[in-house]
């Protein structure tokens, strides 16, 4: 069970930017069947102060998540192993969140002005999704410099690119071969030593 919380716990960062598609399409939504009223408008007014107020809410709320997973990653409450893994599950789950939120800035470039907020939102949604996953893996870095599994300029150098678009992925990937390299090292190792 505890395996199962550990999971669950990091599902806000994992389907942060899927929670901003959905608020952004009900907006949408609510403001195509706007009928020009006033009651209308009031309604459309109303559905967008919430979605910006949940939107500023969830992100916070996620953001102090991967700041707690990567403080705890940092102190090696998860071992070397689980971080990198559930920062790799974070980083490809995400993939087609960045993909549609490509679409959407690509559909703003040929709209009027409509597509200026179409811009705005997958720019911000991509930088907030970035933001919060890179802060997730600081502490995998932190912990895997701990370790001796990374040098001090591989941690400082993997930190800083689990902020850039599309490096993030295979920076994921590499700590993710390096945690298991050395999971499987330490398991040879001590057979070994309790074998004699």
């Amino acid at each position: 069970m505890k395996g199962v919380w550990k999971h669950l716990k990091m599902l806000p960062v994992i389907v942060y930017p899927y929670l901003y598609m959905v608020a952004a399409c009900i907006v949408f939504i609510v403001a195509l069947v706007e009928d020009n009223t006033t009651q209308s408008y009031e309604y459309t007014m109303l559905s967008i102060v919430i979605a910006v107020f949940s939107a500023v809410f969830v992100t916070l709320f996620c953001l102090l998540l991967a700041i707690f997973n990567s403080i705890r990653s940092g102190k090696n409450a998860y071992g070397t192993y689980y971080p990198t893994r559930m920062n790799l599950m974070i980083k490809c789950i995400q993939i087609p969140a960045y993909v549609i939120n490509f679409v959407i800035g690509m559909l703003g470039i040929v709209m009027s002005l409509w597509g200026i907020g179409f811009i705005a939102l997958a720019v911000i949604v991509d930088f907030l999704t970035i933001s919060i996953s890179g802060t997730n893996n600081v502490g995998t870095c932190v912990n895997l410099y701990k370790t001796n599994v990374l040098t001090k300029g591989k941690a400082v150098l993997f930190s800083v690119l689990s902020y850039v678009y599309v490096v993030d992925v295979f920076v994921a990937i590499y700590l993710f071969i390096q945690a298991r390299k050395n999971r499987i090292r330490d398991f040879i190792k001590n057979n070994i030593h309790n074998g004699d």
